[in-house]
């Protein structure tokens, strides 16, 4: 949303600042769609297999 937002803004337009703020908004939604998107399953994957073993374990075993 925010990426589509900057978009909008730079189409119409934005200068200075307002201008790199907005290309910083774009540039972060692009490398959260190339780094973070692909890895969400299996993520997920992991994170759902993992038990709670360690947290069974008595605190004094710390």
């Amino acid at each position: 949303r925010q990426a589509e937002i900057a978009m909008t803004a730079l189409d119409q337009g934005a200068a200075g600042d307002e201008q790199s703020f907005y290309r910083g908004k774009v540039a972060a939604a692009r490398f959260f769609a190339a780094n973070v998107l692909p890895r969400l399953g299996s993520d997920r994957r992991i994170v759902e297999s993992e038990d709670l073993a360690l947290m069974d374990l008595a605190e004094d075993a710390f």
